[in-house]
C-alpha cells in the first residue's frame, strides 16, 4: 500500500470498527483517515488538529468514529469522525494533558 502524505507520519492505526479505514497522525500537526480500498480517492478527511506535531492517534474499539489525538502542543483532543463538515471531523473535547495531573482520569 502506498500513498502520499504532506508530512512525516508519526503514528497510524487501523480502525477496529471499520477495518478498511486507517487513521494517521503527522509531524505537521495534522491527522487523516484513508479508505484502504480506494487509495486513488484520497483522504476520507485530512485536518490540522494541533499547533505542533501530532504524536499519536488512537481509534476507539467501542464508539464508532471516536478518535483521540495527542500532540507536542500539550493537548489531547477527542474527535467524532462520523460527523465530517468541510472535510474535518467534529471536535468533541480539547484538554491540556499533564502527565502529573491527578485529575487526568476525570477527563473521561
Amino acid at each position: 500500500m502506498t500513498f502520499d502524505m504532506k508530512s512525516d507520519i508519526e503514528s497510524g492505526v487501523w480502525d477496529p470498527l471499520n477495518p478498511m479505514n486507517v487513521v494517521f497522525s503527522t509531524e505537521d500537526g495534522c491527522f487523516a483517515q484513508i479508505d484502504a480500498r480506494n487509495l486513488n480517492f484520497g483522504h476520507v478527511f485530512h485536518t490540522r488538529g494541533h499547533e505542533k506535531s501530532t504524536t499519536s492517534v488512537s481509534v476507539s474499539p467501542h464508539a464508532n468514529g471516536m478518535i483521540i489525538t495527542t500532540s507536542l502542543d500539550g493537548k489531547m483532543k477527542i474527535w467524532d469522525a462520523t460527523q465530517i463538515t468541510n472535510g474535518e471531523p467534529k471536535l468533541i473535547a480539547n484538554k491540556m494533558a499533564k502527565a502529573v495531573n491527578k485529575n487526568f482520569f476525570n477527563f473521561f
